[in-house]
């Protein structure tokens, strides 16, 4: 649907660049208008923060319908600022493990307090001391695939991941306590025999019961589902697997 009309007193153009009377005709900022606009090139960002506001109905007419070559330039230069903006925020890789080199000293060397075993923990607890580092945890976070992780890989990610920074850390200044990262994942992650079959129970019961799922007859298929949703079971899989095999038995089971 179109950017519907208005001559509402209290609303005003959103376009930076608008030249046109106060007195003008509105259109609302709709999905639609803001698709027509990236299609013409002519959409600058910040018109995404004001949807369902308004732009005056010359602007509409030149950024929707015209496609004005002059409104397609002030998107260019306004991805151009942004850009800038963003270059001249971020800082280098380098320069950020530098950053979280002296705040975990200060934290943890000098203030005696624990270390921080949680990714999440870590980049909050670093961003309030200098936000500048969100763009460093972006780019581990983007490299690390997280967010296409399932619940149980992003939880054993978000320990291994701060286990990394810290050892990047490390790398610079020795005096940055190390923790065991295997120490830790296995006191946190490994479930007992009894915990493994109850959890297995409950997952199989939801799937064969619940959501009416034919049974599996391939172990192999079995593994790979469970421990897709829970990771602690890969080392209740890997013990059976381990102890069915001997030397004159083929891999495939």
């Amino acid at each position: 649907m179109e950017g519907r009309s208005t001559q509402d007193s209290s609303n005003r153009c959103v376009v930076k660049i608008c030249k046109s009377a106060s007195t003008t005709t509105l259109r609302k900022i709709t999905k639609n208008v803001l698709d027509k606009a990236e299609i013409n090139g002519t959409l600058a960002l910040y018109y995404k923060d004001h949807k369902d506001e308004y732009m005056c109905s010359i602007c509409y007419n030149v950024i929707v319908v015209n496609a004005s070559s002059a409104f397609k330039e002030h998107a260019i230069e306004w991805e151009r600022g942004l850009k800038r903006q963003r270059e001249e925020n971020n800082l280098s890789m380098s320069e950020s493990i530098s950053l979280l080199t002296n705040i975990i000293f200060e934290r943890e060397v000098m203030g005696n307090d624990p270390p921080i075993v949680s990714f999440s923990k870590f980049r909050s607890v670093a961003e309030s001391k200098n936000d500048r580092l969100s763009f460093f945890f972006n780019e581990i976070e983007a490299m690390a695939c997280f967010e296409k992780k399932n619940e149980a890989e992003q939880k054993a990610l978000d320990r291994s991941l701060a286990y990394q920074c810290y050892m990047m850390c490390w790398n610079q200044s020795m005096a940055i306590p190390l923790w065991n990262l295997r120490d830790e994942f296995a006191e946190n992650n490994n479930l007992t025999w009894v915990d493994s079959v109850n959890v297995l129970t409950k997952l199989l019961y939801d799937r064969e019961k619940k959501e009416q799922e034919p049974a599996f007859y391939s172990f192999k298929q079995l593994r790979r589902e469970m421990v897709a949703k829970d990771f602690r079971l890969c080392g209740f899989f890997d013990s059976i697997y381990n102890a069915s095999l001997s030397e004159n038995r083929s891999d495939n089971i």
